[in-house]
């Protein structure tokens, strides 16, 4: 068995190759992607309904600052669905829960709050 000449996994059926079939399809999600994110880019920035009067000491009660972090999420889930379309409540609540226990988000959240605060 010769190392140099091993082929590829060549075209099985449900396999993906690595000629796309529809030229247009890749530039069909790059061009929506581009609108979105101009259309978003000119939107005027408007302040956070879950932020505008955040004290300091709010942020150190952990109950106070799990119900800024959930609003926060929610706020950006609301303006989400300017871009992607309406969710049911079953699936906003879902959502709002599962990015509010994301560490990562939740740092970035905290970290923000703790500016804004007056």
């Amino acid at each position: 068995m010769d190392i140099k000449n091993i082929k590829g996994a060549g075209n099985f059926p449900g396999m993906p190759s690595d000629a796309p079939t529809d030229p247009t399809a890749n530039s069909k999600s790059e061009n929506q992607f581009a609108d979105v994110a101009a259309e978003t880019a000119s939107q005027a920035v408007q302040g956070s309904q879950a932020v505008d009067k955040v004290q300091r000491a709010e942020l150190d009660d952990p109950a106070k600052l799990e119900s800024l972090v959930r609003a926060c999420v929610s706020e950006l889930i609301d303006a989400g669905e300017n871009q992607v379309g309406q969710i049911s409540p079953a699936d906003k609540q879902s959502l709002t829960e599962f990015l509010s226990n994301d560490p990562h988000l939740r740092q970035q959240i905290e970290s923000y709050l703790r500016k804004v605060a007056s």
